[in-house]
């Protein structure tokens, strides 16, 4: 082996062939060499490597450093298309199948819909249930006996704890319904990241795709490098999604490849997810806290109320539009309060 070249990488070289070894794309292509050895043995590649020159050595490592730069360089220069493809933006030939998931999606939000609307009936009835035995222990305390108090007393005991099982289990539901979009995605991530775009729109009548870059550059710096931090979180799941997947072509190799490709693809799955769900949060938060910025900087007239709010945020949006023909809206002066 080459000691003298390693020992001349020295300094800034060590330290950048440290943090290439890192990397996803290391990983990759290390998993492939040691699927080779598993399937051909390291004697054998161990003769072939020293039977070259020293100078061919040094170049075959350049090279596969390179390799592995160049390949890291291409993956995260494709992370968009990488993430777009995980939220369901697909091709016309997977238009079918995109409809399929959707139809899917779809069902999966109104099965939720309609068992929280029965859970809430039913929380409904139990704490009608429960006023109407408290009510009638007030008004016949004098008469019952304390047999029957302490009987009606433990009823009362037993409706609220199916009282409690069932506000959990609304929780539970309205909590899983935040992520569905009124238009749901063919994948989970899509659902997650649509549902989040989706939400000043309904709540405040600003459009996120059209207000969020105006929106961005009114961010106190300390925001920005939250937001900055989860997206790239993000992407970095995206890529090492997709890193995973790579992984199963050295199936050539040997068939161990498959669980341990599984496995990763599942885990860097779960791991979009979750800071698919931070960053949507953040992005609802920045709105919610910083959206009157805006209006403040546009000059546009506040709303007066939350009533008010979403028709006010409409027009905002439509005049960010530059739609022709918009209704005539007056510009607050600087020093307006309201």
């Amino acid at each position: 082996m080459p000691t003298k070249f390693l020992e001349s990488l020295g300094g800034k070289l060590a330290e950048k062939w440290l943090s290439t070894i890192l990397t996803p794309a290391f990983l990759f292509w290390a998993g492939g060499l040691l699927s080779y050895i598993y399937k051909h043995g390291w004697n054998s590649l161990e003769t072939w490597f020293n039977q070259l020159s020293q100078t061919v050595q040094i170049i075959l490592i350049i090279s596969l450093l390179l390799v592995v730069l160049l390949s890291a360089i291409f993956v995260q220069r494709c992370e968009f298309s990488i993430l777009r493809f995980l939220e369901g933006y697909w091709p016309n030939w997977l238009k079918w199948l995109q409809r399929l998931l959707i139809k899917n999606q779809q069902h999966r939000k109104e099965k939720r819909e309609n068992i929280l609307n029965l859970t809430l009936e039913k929380i409904e009835y139990l704490s009608q249930e429960i006023a109407e035995i408290e009510q009638e222990i007030n008004d016949k305390r004098t008469t019952l006996t304390p047999e029957e108090v302490t009987k009606k007393s433990q009823k009362i005991t037993k409706l609220r704890g199916q009282k409690f099982n069932e506000t959990e289990k609304f929780i539970n539901l309205d909590w899983q319904l935040r992520y569905f979009p009124s238009d749901p995605m063919p994948t989970k991530l899509g659902n997650i990241l649509k549902a989040a775009e989706q939400r000043p729109l309904k709540q405040y009548g600003l459009d996120t795709i059209i207000c969020w870059p105006r929106l961005w550059l009114l961010l106190p710096d300390s925001v920005k490098l939250e937001l900055s931090q989860a997206r790239m979180s993000l992407n970095s799941s995206a890529i090492n999604w997709f890193w995973s997947l790579l992984f199963f072509g050295w199936t050539f190799f040997t068939l161990w490849i498959i669980p341990i490709a599984l496995l990763s693809t599942y885990l860097t799955y779960r791991s979009i997810l979750n800071t698919a769900i931070i960053y949507g949060d953040l992005l609802e938060s920045a709105f919610d806290l910083y959206r009157f910025e805006l209006y403040q900087s546009l000059r546009f007239p506040l709303p007066k109320s939350t009533a008010e709010e979403k028709q006010r945020g409409e027009q905002l949006t439509t005049y960010l539009l530059k739609r022709p023909n918009i209704p005539p809206i007056n510009f607050r002066n600087r020093d307006d309060v309201n």
